[in-house]
C-alpha cells in the first residue's frame, strides 16, 4: 500500500498520477510497465516517487484501489439498503445481480481496466489478498445475512462458502468481460441468471 501522506496529495494530483500509471499498468503488464516512463509523463522525480511509495507494486495497489472504488462507485450495492424478510432475501438478490451486472456492463473502459489488473493481482502472492478481501467483504456480508433469515446453509463454514462464491465469481466474471465490446442487454441478463442460480446453488439450504 502507498505510504499514509500519498494521501495528503492534492486529489488531482493522485489522480493524474494514477490515470498515467493505470494506462500504463493495463498496456504492459505490472512487470512490462515502466516507472521511468510513468513518472517522466507525471513529472515526478524518483525522489519525489520514494517519498509516497515503496516500490512499483505500491503503486500498482493504489492504482488497483481506485478503480474498484470507480467502478463500486457506479453500480448499486449489493445487499439491499431496507431490511428484507425470509421471502423476500432471494429474490431481491436476483433483483441486485441483474442491476449491478447491467449497471457494470455501462463502463466497458473500466471493466476492461478490472480485468487486466485483477489477473495479475491474482497472479501476485503480494497483491492477491487485496483483491480477495474486497471480494469477500461483499460475500460474508450476504452469507450472513441469509443466515440471519434462514436462507443460507449452515452445515459449511461461513469462509468456506465465502471462498466457494470468489471462485465462481471470479470465472464467471471473466467470461462477461472478456466478450465486454459486445455485449447486450439480453446476453447480460442471461448471464446474471446464471450467476444468481449459482450463487444460489452453492448457498441454498
Amino acid at each position: 500500500m502507498p505510504l499514509e501522506r500519498f494521501y495528503k496529495l492534492p486529489e488531482a494530483r493522485r489522480a493524474e498520477l494514477l490515470r498515467i500509471a493505470l494506462h500504463e499498468f493495463t498496456e504492459k503488464g505490472i512487470e512490462g510497465a515502466s516507472l521511468n516512463a510513468i513518472l517522466a509523463k507525471a513529472g515526478l522525480s524518483k525522489g519525489a516517487y520514494y517519498y509516497y511509495f515503496v516500490d512499483k507494486e505500491d503503486l500498482f495497489t493504489a492504482v488497483a484501489e481506485d478503480l474498484y472504488d470507480r467502478l463500486e462507485a457506479q453500480l448499486p450495492p449489493l445487499l439491499p439498503r431496507q431490511p428484507v424478510s425470509a421471502e423476500e432475501f432471494w429474490p431481491s438478490l436476483e433483483q441486485t445481480f441483474s442491476a449491478w451486472l447491467m449497471a457494470a456492463c455501462k463502463f466497458p473502459e473500466l471493466l476492461g481496466a478490472f480485468r487486466q489488473l485483477s489477473q495479475q493481482l491474482r497472479a501476485s502472492p503480494r497483491l492477491a489478498p487485496m483483491l480477495r478481501r474486497r471480494q469477500e467483504e461483499q460475500f460474508r456480508s450476504v452469507i450472513q445475512l441469509g443466515r440471519k433469515l434462514g436462507c443460507v446453509r449452515t452445515d459449511l463454514p461461513v469462509e468456506l462458502l465465502v471462498s466457494l462464491m470468489v471462485v465462481s465469481d471470479s470465472v464467471l466474471d471473466e467470461a462477461l468481460v472478456a466478450n465486454r465490446k459486445t455485449l447486450s442487454e439480453a446476453v447480460v441478463r442471461k448471464h446474471a441468471r446464471v450467476v444468481f442460480d449459482t450463487y444460489q446453488r452453492l448457498l441454498r439450504p
